[in-house]
């Protein structure tokens, strides 16, 4: 155990450095982000030496690609969230919500399946994209805390990263342990029970939420 802390230290500073920059007020997100890139290249490089400096002009080609992507889904999504906004679906929604009486943590239940069961296709960036310019006229509308929903919404993508089949998080510890995709779902299972049982608590209870604010 001794020994595996000491293996894995400065992998573990890295979440100490990001956390830290950012609440000590000394990096923003953005910077940070920059901070722990060539914090993680210069420990692969010159402490773990798992890559090699020959590597680095695929690393940037592969990085290029998925930024590109990302933004492509950014883009989609934003074109998306201004037609539906200036067709009126989001007032359409509401005033049928409002219509029928529905509560609001009916409305929430129901907004938690409609991500649960995306989040079992799409990534997080493209859930978030593409539902946020619908739900969260809506939510609004109906009297929920921004704060609050957007704190829902982003615990049903951390539930997607590990829901198959399309969980980034799964192919990502299938490609470091070199265990099979079954073999993880199984193992993080426990902790998808712990996750859903966080969702319920956040969303029905939104002083877990806002009690910082």
């Amino acid at each position: 155990m001794k020994s595996n802390f000491k293996g894995s230290f400065f992998a573990l500073l890295m979440p100490v450095i990001i956390l830290g920059g950012i609440y000590l007020g000394i990096f923003t997100p953005t910077e940070v982000s920059i901070i722990a890139a060539i914090y993680a290249l210069f420990i692969s490089l010159m402490i773990y030496k798992t890559i090699r400096i020959g590597y680095i002009p695929t690393i940037l080609k592969n990085t290029i690609h998925s930024t590109a992507m990302i933004y492509l889904v950014l883009i989609g999504g934003t074109l998306l969230g201004f037609i539906l906004t200036r067709m009126g679906v989001a007032t359409s929604i509401l005033g049928f919500i409002q219509s029928i009486d529905m509560p609001v943590w009916m409305f929430l239940i129901i907004v938690n399946i409609i991500l649960l069961l995306l989040g079992m296709f799409l990534d997080g960036i493209s859930l978030i994209v593409i539902l946020a310019p619908i739900l969260f006229p809506i939510a609004i509308g109906m009297g929920v805390d921004p704060i609050h929903f957007a704190v829902i919404m982003v615990a049903n993508v951390e539930i997607a990263t590990i829901t198959p089949p399309v969980g980034l998080n799964l192919f990502v510890m299938s490609g470091v342990t070199k265990l099979s995709i079954g073999e993880v779902v199984q193992g993080v299972a426990p902790f998808y029970i712990v996750r859903i049982i966080g969702l319920a608590l956040i969303t029905f209870f939104p002083f877990f939420s806002l009690w910082l604010l």
